[in-house]
């Protein structure tokens, strides 16, 4: 893969990225109020969207890094362990909230999840297409 188009997929992902939790954030802040009577789920929504854009860029600089030097085998390592650490601090994040916060629980897990299938769809559209890039420039 050359150098422009590694840069080129690195940028648009990540501005797709921002895009993405900018909607999010926005109507979190929009409609936090309105999904929940106390405020304290709505400002653990917001910390749920930033952490999953913070992981979702860290996933996106190691992959691009790794991409070039690794074996396709331990390229897919990689982000199978990327993505399972994902899964489990989202759910300790989860845990975190039903123990200690206990407000609303059902809500806040319905809204997170959500927020949580959204990413994934991200993901899911940022990897094949990657590969498919990757799949070209081979050919």
């Amino acid at each position: 893969m050359s150098v422009s188009n590694k840069m080129k997929i690195k940028r648009l992902s990540g501005a797709i990225l921002c895009v993405i939790t900018g909607i999010l954030f926005g109507a979190s802040i929009m409609w936090g109020n309105k999904l929940f009577s106390d405020n304290l789920p709505s400002r653990w929504i917001e910390g749920v969207i930033l952490f999953l854009f913070a992981y979702e860029l860290m996933i996106i600089i190691i992959t691009h890094k790794k991409i070039e030097i690794a074996t396709p085998r331990q390229v897919i390592s990689l982000y199978l362990l990327l993505k399972g650490g994902k899964i489990i601090a989202f759910l300790a994040f989860l845990m975190i909230y039903i123990l200690a916060i206990q407000v609303e629980t059902k809500r806040f897990i319905l809204v997170a999840v959500t927020v949580y299938l959204i990413y994934l769809l991200f993901d899911t559209f940022y990897l094949a297409s990657s590969e498919k890039k990757l799949k070209n420039e081979d050919l």
